[in-house]
């Protein structure tokens, strides 16, 4: 029997990854943003990173591109400026979100034809309050999210997530602030010096050195060691660095939401 196991071994644990990989993933929650986040748009589409968290422990979290659909569509609009000139807000049409980064960050895109055919140029998204992101059905599905499973988390989990917002809110808020940075950095390639030394007055309108503590202190700190980090080489991009100091103040939300979810909310 010890032999048939050294042998079947690693085709065992072969068979429990792919059965693995064919599970529906984590049921995630969007963190709301206090400001609209950048658009960067090209070839008749757009996308936008949006913070979420991981709601469930017993489920994988999900790979990179993993299709995910809100439970709440209304949350999310478009900013644009119409033919006029003036910004207006307009519902999200339809839009693809897949997972960016483990459970740490969606990407949205979104077909731009709609909006442009409408005199409507696309400037931003907008993102009102949290909603809960659930993993689009796939064929094969070997453990596929309940009804059950949905319910649990939108009438228990969900609220208890948003109660450690509130606890943790100069943190949110500073995932916020350097998620908005990250959307205002090229989604590819490197930028310049003058760039990445502009990046927040570009981002805010106002200068970094009006920062005086809390959340807006703590995002100019996390950009300040992400513009060292690059210029010494340590890290490709600009967005990159600042996509690790989302991942990690997210992760710190999240290992407090699960503290609390294991002691009943409480």
């Amino acid at each position: 029997m010890g032999q048939l196991t050294n042998i079947l071994g690693p085709a065992l644990v072969l068979l429990s990854s792919a059965a693995s990989a064919r599970a529906a993933p984590q049921i995630l929650g969007v963190v709301a943003t206090a400001e609209p986040l950048n658009l960067q748009c090209s070839d008749n589409r757009c996308e936008v990173e949006v913070p979420t968290l991981c709601l469930e422990a017993k489920r994988e979290t999900p790979l990179a591109g993993r299709v995910y659909k809100p439970m709440d569509s209304k949350v999310f609009s478009v900013v644009a400026r119409n033919s006029a000139g003036k910004m207006v807000h307009v519902p999200l049409p339809e839009a693809t979100f897949r997972v960016a980064r483990g459970y740490t960050a969606s990407r949205v895109v979104l077909a731009t034809s709609g909006l442009r055919a409408r005199g409507l140029m696309p400037v931003a998204l907008s993102v009102t309050a949290g909603t809960i992101l659930l993993p689009a059905p796939i064929k094969g599905d070997t453990n596929p999210i309940t009804q059950a499973e949905i319910s649990r988390v939108k009438d228990t989990l969900w609220p208890l997530a948003e109660r450690v917002f509130q606890k943790r809110r100069q943190k949110v808020e500073t995932v916020g602030m350097v998620n908005r940075l990250l959307n205002q950095a090229p989604v590819a390639g490197p930028m310049t010096a003058s760039q990445r030394k502009d990046l927040w007055s570009t981002t805010f309108g106002t200068s970094p050195m009006a920062a005086t503590g809390g959340a807006t202190g703590q995002a100019v700190a996390a950009l300040g060691t992400c513009q060292r980090i690059v210029a010494k080489g340590l890290i490709f991009t600009l967005r990159e660095c600042l996509a690790t100091r989302v991942d990690s103040l997210l992760t710190d939300i999240d290992v407090a939401y699960w503290r609390e979810a294991s002691h009943g909310g409480t």
